[in-house]
C-alpha cells in the first residue's frame, strides 16, 4: 500500500467448524477518506455440521443459519464488491476460506487484490510482539467486540488507519453496531461452578462485557465449569447443581454455552 489510504475494504468471516470453507459469517466494511462509508454483515448457510469449539468462540449455531443464503446464491454479489477496492484482512484465515469456499462450490476464485494487515503492520510495528487483533485493540485501545465479522472487520480498519496514518477512523452513528453498547454486553451472564480461580475468571468476565451471576436461570448464557468439587462428587453427583441446571434448560430449548475453564479463556482472548 502506498500513497494516501483513500478507498478501501475490510473483510472478516468466522466459520462453522475447522474447514476453511465453512463459513457462516461475513462481514464487510467499506472505508473512504477515514470515514466508514458502508458496514455489512450476514449470516450464510454453509450446508455442513458446526463444531462445539466454533460456537463456543463466535456463538453462532446451526439452527441461527439453517434459513441463510448459501455461498453460491452471493458469488454474484461478492465478486462485485470484494473486487471493486483493495481488500483488507487480518491474517492469512479470511482470504484462505474465501479460497477454499469458491473451490467447494466450483466457482473460480474471486480476483481480489488482496492486503494482509497483520503482515503489514510487522513491518510497521517492528517493536511490537503481539499481532493478534485482540492485541492490537488493546495496544491501540479500540474498543472491540471479539469474533464477529463485522465487528472484526471495523476493528481491522480502525488499527489500519491508527497505525499507518495515525488517523481515527470516523464511524457514523448510523453504522455503529448495537452489540457495541454496554446495554447489549450485559445480556451475556455468566455463571461460574466448581474447582477453579472463580474471582479471577469473574474479573476477566466483567473486563470482557459479561454480567457475572450466582445462579444459573433463564436468563443465563454461558455457563464455565471446573473440576467438580469433592462435596458434590460425596453427594453422588459427577457435576454440581449449577451445571445439571443448564443442562436442564438446555435441553428446553435455551441457548446456553457450557465451557470449560480453557474453552472460555480462549473465547475470551
Amino acid at each position: 500500500m502506498g500513497g494516501k489510504l483513500d478507498k478501501f475494504l475490510v473483510l472478516d468471516v468466522e466459520t462453522a467448524n475447522e474447514a476453511r470453507s465453512s463459513i457462516c459469517q461475513i462481514g464487510i466494511v467499506y472505508v473512504s477518506s477515514f470515514e466508514v462509508q458502508t458496514k455489512i454483515g450476514f449470516f450464510l448457510n454453509p450446508e455442513c455440521s458446526f463444531s462445539t469449539w466454533n460456537t463456543n468462540i463466535h456463538g453462532i449455531r446451526q439452527s441461527d443459519v439453517k434459513n441463510s443464503r448459501k455461498f453460491n446464491d452471493i458469488y454474484e454479489l461478492l465478486s462485485k464488491i470484494l473486487t471493486m477496492y483493495p481488500v483488507y484482512h487480518h491474517g492469512l484465515f479470511d482470504r484462505q476460506a474465501i479460497d477454499s469456499v469458491c473451490e467447494k462450490y466450483s466457482r473460480p476464485k474471486l480476483t481480489i487484490d488482496w492486503h494482509d494487515t497483520e503482515q503489514l503492520l510487522r513491518t510497521k510495528l517492528p517493536s511490537n510482539n503481539k499481532f493478534g487483533l485482540k492485541d492490537l485493540c488493546q495496544h491501540f485501545n479500540i474498543e472491540h467486540l471479539h469474533h464477529d465479522a463485522e465487528e472484526d472487520a471495523l476493528a481491522t480498519a480502525k488499527v489500519l488507519c491508527l497505525s499507518v496514518y495515525n488517523k481515527e477512523l470516523v464511524v457514523p452513528k448510523r453504522l455503529l453496531s448495537p452489540n457495541m453498547s454496554a446495554e447489549n454486553k450485559a445480556e451475556r451472564i455468566i455463571v461460574f461452578t466448581g474447582d477453579m480461580p472463580k474471582k479471577q475468571l469473574e474479573s476477566i468476565a466483567r473486563e470482557r462485557g459479561y454480567e457475572v451471576a450466582s445462579s444459573v436461570t433463564k436468563k443465563t448464557t454461558h455457563l464455565c465449569f471446573g473440576k467438580t468439587d469433592q462435596r458434590t462428587l460425596d453427594s453422588g453427583h459427577k457435576k454440581s447443581g449449577k451445571h445439571r441446571k443448564a443442562e436442564e434448560l438446555r435441553r428446553a430449548g435455551q441457548q446456553i454455552n457450557i465451557l470449560t475453564e480453557t474453552q472460555f479463556l480462549q473465547l475470551s482472548s
